[in-house]
């Protein structure tokens, strides 16, 4: 073997053999069929997959290595094969596409819907009991009901509605309408936005998945970034980015005087909206109507 190049780095190559097994070859072209221990293929951390084409090379991943064995093989062409075949008789199935498409559009496009099956039943004018509503009849033998999440990353259509609700809901009360007469409108209305202060950048994770890809240099030399994606479990979420910047004395006596902090904002929200009306204090709380969000 010539001397590696720099930059040059060893890679483990799969192939398929007539036993249906995988074997690795090394970079050596003397050593065609040498089998890699188990042991070194998880401390590098390869995921071993199958493509079509019979060659995967080894991908440098964070975790554990997977051998595809013949049975995990066989598993997975027959979930697919259900799949398939799933997706035929649903077409083939009384009324077709045209009645799943009906029931999705009524589950409004639930993203992640509720299955439902079973029967309802009732006593007919005889007294004999009766069927009136039975899931083997509808497409897949179950209904769909919309999950109805609030949480746009887990069901957007379901975000989507639950938006357009609270908008009604907040028009209403400052317009009128659903009930409200429309004199409201004429009665002054503030939306006061309150945001807690910041006590220096953390590992986040946007609605891109991205945490922090671009920043300056703090005081003390460090870039305020992070290339990272990090996901709902780790741990690093929240952690500060610089821990000689990040000013935990003052994190932990927000946290720990919050209440009363809350407590005196609204004492104080309430009189400065009398002061503007030419009421005092207990006549603005006794007039005054407050709704406050938190989030």
């Amino acid at each position: 073997m010539g001397r590696k190049r720099p930059g040059q780095r060893k890679v483990n190559r799969l192939v398929n053999t007539p036993s249906d097994s995988l074997s690795g070859m090394g970079t050596d072209p003397n050593q065609t069929e040498a089998e890699p221990a188990k042991s070194q293929v998880r401390e590098k951390g390869h995921r071993l997959g199958h493509t079509p084409s019979g060659t995967v090379a080894g991908v440098r991943t964070n975790h554990q290595a997977t051998v595809l064995t013949p049975n995990l093989a066989a598993r997975v062409i027959d979930d697919e094969r259900r799949v398939t075949e799933g997706i035929l008789a649903r077409l083939n199935a009384p009324g077709g596409y045209d009645a799943f498409a009906t029931q999705v559009r009524a589950a409004r496009c639930c993203r992640r819907p509720i299955r439902l099956s079973g029967i309802v039943t009732g006593t007919g004018a005889d007294g004999t009991r009766q069927v009136r509503f039975d899931t083997s009849t509808l497409p897949d033998g179950v209904l769909l009901k919309a999950c109805g999440t609030r949480r746009e990353t887990l069901c957007p259509p379901c975000a989507s509605l639950y938006r357009g609700d609270a908008f009604a809901l907040v028009a209403a009360g400052l317009r009128g309408d659903k009930g409200v007469p429309e004199e409201i409108g004429d009665h002054p209305a503030v939306l006061l936005t309150l945001t807690a202060p910041s006590f220096g950048a953390v590992h986040r994770r946007r609605p891109d998945d991205t945490c922090h890809p671009w920043g300056q240099r703090c005081p003390h030399g460090r870039a305020l970034t992070c290339a990272s994606r990090h996901d709902d479990t780790d741990t690093s979420i929240g952690q500060a980015l610089c821990s000689d910047c990040y000013d935990y004395e003052g994190a932990v006596l927000f946290n720990a005087g919050i209440s009363e902090l809350w407590r005196r904002t609204t004492i104080y929200a309430i009189r400065a909206l009398g002061s503007l009306a030419g009421m005092s204090a207990r006549e603005a709380a006794r007039c005054w109507r407050h709704d406050f969000l938190v989030r």
